[in-house]
């Protein structure tokens, strides 16, 4: 009896394994479409901007020759006029000399001449991709701040000094493309000008300020904004939306993460911060390229949305740079540590490990505008005065502050002091 059951179980097996064989070998096969992680395009929030459209001065300083100056600010028609020129003349035969061994209390009060000065130091391979440089510096590691072009005080002989204040470095060019008339031409501009300015300096005190001796006429604006809105920075910023994880924080802050990136978003300020800790760690690169990659992420990751300028570069050591937003012509400075107006990008070797920038965006340009004006003369020169660090103030400048809304952003002109170590602070009224 169990031998007849085995061998009936055993003959129910081989059948059923030929059936299968028989239904493997001829029947259609029938396939289910199995959907891979959704893969979206990065969206591009904003408008792009070339890097050679963000390196420009903080500001030009026409010295008239009696004592009087005159200071251009970005966008204002004779500053493009006179940044334009120069930047197609030719620069070369770079010999460095003792900053000791010139007279610029003279160059600065008595002779005509143009002061391109610079925020930070601007890395002399990135000068040399907007400016006609002809051979090269006799250091390629070296930075500048400023572009000082003047002339004797009969104005028929120009000298030109590349400038880096920081370090005590000053190249005299011996070879520039520019004649008496090019500087006679960019100082009857400030003769034009209805704003003269004069110098501030304190005996023993290597900086000098520029005051205006009257008001500067300015507006005060009130914008339309919008804040970006999450799910676009998240689409934006990961390569693989779809496989992030959400958190939320107590105080309304937003995380997003996939694993190896990381986006922060704070309601409160609008601001965002996104990480990539896995970038390859800093070494030497080429500041240019470097400049045009961070420059090329933020075209992909959010645009520009506005007028910025680069504020600080990177140098060998320090792959960071900061763009500053512009309203006409002045910065626009936040105070807080999580600034509206502010975009920072830290490299390593072409990889951006760090950027942040607020998440609120202006959609007008023009506003409602109210005429306002930013004193200046003696009431201004008495709040320098009154400074208790008067000796390390850099600059002095004209700024709008900036107060942020949901639906919009109030820009208040204000002046603002820059110290010596980089730290600005207002100056009320």
């Amino acid at each position: 009896m169990k031998e007849s059951i085995k061998s009936l179980l055993l003959f129910v097996l081989v059948a059923a394994s030929l059936i299968q064989t028989y239904m493997l070998a001829y029947s259609k096969p029938y396939y289910e479409q199995v959907d891979e992680p959704e893969y979206i395009q990065p969206e591009l929030i904003g408008t792009r901007a070339d890097a050679m459209e963000l390196i420009y001065p903080t500001d030009i300083v026409l010295h008239l020759g009696d004592g009087q100056h005159v200071v251009l600010y970005p966008q204002n028609v004779f500053f493009n006029e006179i940044f334009n020129k120069i930047r197609m003349r030719s620069f070369g035969g770079f010999r460095q000399i003792e900053r000791i061994a010139v007279d610029w209390f003279t160059f600065r009060e008595r002779s005509r001449g143009v002061e391109i000065r610079f925020e930070d130091s601007i890395p002399a391979a990135v000068l040399a991709s907007v400016m006609e440089i002809e051979g090269q510096l006799p250091d390629r590691e070296d930075n500048f701040d400023k572009i000082w072009i003047t002339t004797n005080e009969s104005g028929e002989e120009i000298r030109t000094f590349f400038i880096n204040s920081w370090d005590n470095v000053t190249y005299e060019v011996t070879k520039a493309d520019l004649t008496s008339k090019d500087i006679e031409q960019f100082v009857s501009f400030g003769d034009q000008y209805p704003v003269k300015y004069r110098s501030l300096s304190w005996s023993g005190i290597l900086r000098t300020l520029y005051i205006p001796k009257t008001d500067l006429e300015m507006v005060s604006v009130k914008l339309n904004a919008e804040a970006f809105a999450s799910e676009q920075l998240q689409k934006s910023l990961f390569v693989n939306p779809g496989i992030t994880r959400k958190l939320m924080e107590r105080d309304g802050t937003e995380i997003y993460t996939d694993g190896k990136r990381g986006l922060q978003i704070y309601h409160d300020r609008f601001w965002m911060s996104y990480s990539d800790p896995n970038a390859p760690m800093a070494s030497a690169a080429d500041l240019s390229n470097q400049l045009l990659a961070a420059v090329q992420f933020v075209n992909m990751h959010g645009g520009w949305n506005g007028d910025y300028r680069v504020e600080r570069y990177a140098i060998s050591s320090d792959q960071e740079y900061l763009f500053r937003q512009y309203y006409r012509q002045y910065p626009i400075i936040d105070l807080n540590p999580q600034p509206f107006g502010m975009i920072k990008v830290v490299m390593n070797n072409g990889i951006v490990s760090l950027y942040e920038r607020s998440i609120l965006m202006l959609t007008d340009v023009w506003g409602e505008r109210e005429a306002a004006q930013l004193p200046g003369g003696e009431i201004l020169q008495a709040k320098i005065a009154e400074h208790p660090e008067r000796s390390m103030i850099e600059r002095v400048f004209p700024a709008y502050r900036p107060v942020l809304n949901e639906d919009h952003i109030l820009l208040t002109p204000i002046w603002v002091i820059e110290m010596a170590n980089g730290s600005k602070e207002y100056v009320w009224m």
